[in-house]
């Protein structure tokens, strides 16, 4: 389908060449529903806002360092903001929220996948509250970037599953 736009060396990760890879794939929650004639209605216009009602934004941008782990985002994130790993109240579905004053909400969640960690705009600041994560693709290079409506935080790693799971369906061998 689409091949990620490899770099040539090391030092050409953390540089920008304009070749870049990046493409995004808008689908509607909490199914991951495509757009067709039944559900174009659904979707925003472009332009609109990423992550709003029930769409999933999804977008993929290879020939980029791929971003820290969950773990060490979450750290410098809690560091910056004068929190430490025990500040959290446990909400929904096991999720850990970090209130960071001022700053966008910081969520956790174990699962057997891994830590899944994302942020969300607080509600009192925008009107249009989302959500986003940044992962690495698992390419070695290139980041995943999820944005969604907050009314989802509470389904957010199994979101992340599905779509992981959905990009794996378009992955070819060659």
């Amino acid at each position: 389908m689409i091949d990620f736009t490899q770099p040539a060396s090391a030092e050409d990760v953390t540089s920008s060449t304009g070749d870049e890879t990046f493409f995004n794939i808008r689908v509607l929650l909490p199914d991951l529903l495509p757009r067709t004639a039944d559900t174009a209605g659904n979707f925003k216009e472009p332009g609109f806002g990423t992550g709003y009602g029930d769409e999933l934004d999804a977008s993929i941008l290879g020939y980029t360092k791929g971003p820290k782990s969950p773990e060490d985002q979450l750290d410098l994130d809690l560091k910056n903001s004068g929190k430490s790993r025990s500040d959290y109240s446990i909400i929904g579905s096991d999720y850990r929220l970090y209130d960071v004053p001022g700053l966008d909400d910081l969520f956790v969640k174990n699962t057997a996948d891994g830590l899944v960690y994302f942020t969300c705009r607080k509600i009192t600041v925008t009107p249009v509250p989302s959500c986003t994560v940044v992962e690495s693709t698992g390419a070695g290079y290139g980041s995943l970037v999820l944005h969604f409506d907050r009314k989802y935080f509470n389904q957010t790693a199994d979101i992340n599953k599905k779509f992981r799971s959905l990009l794996e369906s378009f992955v070819t061998n060659e």
